[in-house]
């Protein structure tokens, strides 16, 4: 058997890397032919990620969820369809098969009924939701902003204003009973809190209301304050992200056009803040969009899914330049544990194609080299299976000429075998990521 030895026309790169070299790679999960983009997401582990994906081009906004789900690490996607009167305003996965959802009536909300407001549970990655029923909103105009369960016992539930008051409830015993909040901020008049805006970091969480507020908890949503990032009001709105309980960001966009104006910095773990310059875009939307920063880095990526503005970017020095990734595409909510289980939504109108993508692996903001040689892709062309031949240890992926991921597989030694048999014929990327390298090359599938 011929072997052939790819050489990687490839350079040394000494700085930090561009955006050309890094990537959310596509995957497909989309079940509908209509425009989908995940508004929920999260990640449980490396493999496991579960999400809500909305039509979200529907006149009445969230209308018709699905719930999709992974447990090989985005290799195979199911969904299934939920309720359609259900507008899904929070979601949160504790593992492959629990999670939990905040729910509100569209037709109440829409046209004038009971808002129906709940939040429910599920025990089998979504086939099936139970509402809770020990915690009741009072009212038929009450609505859950969005639920967060810290562990699988403590939880806190925030709803809008009722007789005066933010509707607040916590659990200590996974939802079991519910109590009200011990102490909340005074509501300013018309004040409402944006649903799904929770950023949360250990013991703390913080959400952004109509009025240019921060409310906030540190101790696992007992205790609330607020604060003012600055004076203005819907339809100017605030996402947050925080690198640790002191050290945070905010940036305001226009829900109408989606074009973000001003960053903010806070030092005090929300309290107080204070506008920064900045430069290059920052993309945020609503409900597909957020700020999320990278677990254990200094990296906040925004991603944006508007109509007319969208894409992704990121900073690595707080907010203060901000980097392209990708313009071409939108993007929704992110999500995810590390470089190695960050995941996206991915707007898709295509049926089985797209919907979401995860990150390529590369840190952004690390130096990192692109090796030359001692890749080995052999027999190349193939019909079967391909040796793969590198010094790297890391991960390796197999992706189409569209930038999609097709598979992807653990190095752990000098040669990995993977079959290729029932790939359709074409050329095909081969990237595998190290801690510090990179080895790129293609092999043509016949």
């Amino acid at each position: 058997m011929k072997k052939t030895t790819l050489m990687i026309a490839i350079y040394m790169i000494m700085m930090v890397i561009t955006a050309n070299s890094q990537m959310w790679v596509t995957q497909n999960v989309n079940p509908v032919n209509q425009g989908y983009n995940f508004t929920c997401l999260s990640v449980v582990d490396h493999n496991t990620v579960l999400g809500i994906g909305t039509l979200i081009d529907e006149p009445e906004g969230y209308r018709f969820n699905y719930i999709s789900r992974t447990i090989d690490g985005g290799m195979n996607w199911n969904s299934n369809a939920l309720d359609t009167d259900w507008m899904v305003s929070s979601f949160q996965a504790l593992s492959a098969d629990t999670a939990w959802m905040s729910t509100a009536s569209i037709q109440g909300i829409y046209h004038g009924g009971n808002h129906l407001s709940s939040i429910r549970k599920t025990t089998d990655g979504g086939q099936t939701w139970i509402k809770n029923t020990s915690i009741t909103f009072d009212s038929v105009n009450s609505y859950c902003d969005f639920m967060h369960f810290f562990n699988s016992n403590e939880g806190v539930t925030f709803g809008d204003v009722h007789n005066g008051a933010w509707e607040v409830y916590y659990t200590s015993d996974g939802g079991i009973l519910w109590n009200m909040a011990d102490s909340l901020p005074q509501p300013l008049s018309g004040e409402a809190v944006h649903d799904n805006t929770q950023y949360v970091l250990g013991d703390h969480i913080w959400a952004t209301s109509t009025k240019g507020r921060v409310i906030y908890s540190q101790d696992k949503g007992h205790i609330w304050k607020a604060a003012s990032v600055g004076s203005f009001q819907f339809p100017l709105m605030l996402r947050v992200a925080f690198f640790g309980p002191l050290e945070g960001i905010a940036a305001r966009y226009n829900y109408s056009n989606n074009v973000t104006d001003n960053v903010y910095r806070t030092h005090d773990g929300g309290k107080t803040w204070s506008k920064i310059s900045h430069t290059g875009p920052v993309y945020l939307s609503y409900p597909a969009g957020n700020l999320f920063i990278v677990p254990g880095s200094n990296i906040v990526i925004s991603n944006g899914g508007g109509s007319s503005y969208y894409g992704s970017s990121f900073s690595a020095d707080y907010g203060a330049t901000w980097t392209g990734i990708d313009a071409s595409k939108k993007y929704g909510v992110a999500d995810g544990k590390d470089w190695n289980s960050l995941w996206t939504g991915q707007y898709s109108t295509i049926p089985g194609i797209g919907g979401i993508a995860k990150w390529d692996g590369i840190i952004l903001g690390m130096n990192r080299i692109l090796l030359e040689g001692d890749l080995s892709i052999y027999p190349n062309p193939a019909t079967a299976a391909i040796t793969i031949s590198t010094i790297l240890r890391g991960q390796l992926f197999v992706m189409n000429l569209n930038n999609q991921e097709i598979m992807q597989q653990k190095i752990t030694q000098p040669t990995t075998t993977i079959d290729i048999s029932n790939l359709p014929k074409g050329v095909y990327v081969i990237k595998i990521i190290g801690d510090r390298c990179v080895q790129m090359g293609k092999v043509i599938k016949q």
